[in-house]
């Protein structure tokens, strides 16, 4: 009994120190995958709906231009050295909201008005050239905001367009 005495009182060998240390090791990376996994399917690490939704907000929308043809083209006569002179034009109007397209109509009468009489206190020479034309197609713009400002507080109208341009 001695010899078992002995035995007992010996320390211990570690026996499969480094194995148990390896397969505790492979348990916890086992564990955290799975928890890792779990949590990326479930959408743990997806951004909110709300940051999503806020995000998309943030983007500029792409708009889409709304234009408003002028029924009838404008015809004024304007006096020059030479004699008596026409012009025709044809007018579309862009905006990007149906509002300032509604507005444009309603207050039609006071537009064509006011359009009329800048285009017949033009001169020839001005409008030969190219740059006379676009400071008028400008002017035209500013008239018509202008209207739209004095009786609905503000005008969304973005351009004017000459699609037809006579001149005799």
């Amino acid at each position: 009994m001695a010899d078992i005495e002995e035995d007992d009182k010996k320390p211990a060998k570690a026996k499969g120190g480094k194995s148990k240390l390896v397969l505790i090791l492979v348990v916890l990376l086992f564990i955290g995958g799975s928890v890792a996994g779990t949590l990326y399917f479930m959408g743990f690490f997806e951004k909110p709906k709300e940051a999503a939704v806020a995000e998309a907000d943030q983007k500029p929308e792409k708009k889409i231009p709304i234009y408003h043809k002028f029924q009838e083209p404008f015809t004024v006569n304007f006096e020059t050295d030479s004699g008596i002179r026409y012009l025709q034009i044809s007018i579309e109007v862009m905006a990007y909201e149906k509002t300032a397209l509604d507005a444009l109509v309603l207050h039609m009468p006071v537009i064509r008005n006011n359009l009329i009489l800048m285009f017949s206190s033009q001169t020839f020479e001005t409008l030969v050239s190219r740059e006379g034309k676009e400071m008028l197609r400008q002017a035209a713009l500013q008239e018509i905001r202008d209207v739209i400002e004095k009786y609905e507080g503000a005008s969304e109208i973005e351009e004017v367009y000459f699609t037809s341009f006579v001149m005799q």
